[in-house]
């Protein structure tokens, strides 16, 4: 279940909203992207962050990014990569991202997703994207998706679709389904 947000932040939120219609922009946003890593495992056709990877900011930049996002307009911060769950202080992260007023969206592609904590991190976690497709070549992790969708959290699988992926689009979707988890379908091409 996610968390309810402070009602002073919601407040801000109504203030921001305000601001941006009378200003007849979006001067004041609610969704952050932070790409707590470049580091994957994967090689996906699609994808170019493994091409050129920066280094990672440290576990104090980071923190400071957190919680600037959690004193700004931000309701919503994607956790994301590269692969997060690289990284060695993704808990740390995970704890001090929730001490914020704004939701945590968490997407990860690892096989070996059962091996992390992810009833810890669960307590932190609003929303679990696991990047699921054959770009990936981790079609296996949707035999996981009941186990997942046990914990407080909503799942979610987000599978990259290219032309030679749109054979087995609806079978991915009617497993979700029935797994009790939500889809989200990123068209793509290759680069």
């Amino acid at each position: 279940m996610i968390r309810l947000l402070p009602v002073s932040k919601l407040w801000q939120v109504a203030r921001y909203l305000h601001l941006n219609s009378r200003n007849g922009e979006g001067i004041y946003p609610f969704y952050a992207s932070v790409k707590v890593t470049d580091r994957c495992g994967f090689r996906c056709p699609f994808c170019d962050v493994w091409r050129k990877p920066a280094d990672d900011l440290d576990t104090e930049g980071m923190i400071r990014v957190l919680r600037n996002l959690g004193s700004s307009s931000i309701v919503l911060t994607s956790i994301e990569g590269g692969e997060p769950l690289l990284r060695k202080d993704i808990e740390i992260l995970l704890e001090e991202a929730s001490r914020q007023p704004y939701y945590i969206l968490f997407t990860t592609s690892v096989r070996n997703l059962l091996n992390y904590p992810l009833k810890q991190y669960s307590r932190w976690i609003d929303f679990f994207h696991v990047s699921i497709d054959e770009g990936h070549d981790n079609l296996e992790l949707f035999e996981i998706l009941p186990e997942l969708v046990k914990l407080p959290w909503i799942v979610c699988v987000q599978t990259v679709v290219r032309d030679c992926d749109l054979e087995r689009l609806s079978e991915k979707v009617d497993y979700c389904a029935a797994s009790g988890a939500k889809i989200l379908i990123m068209p793509a091409v290759e680069l």
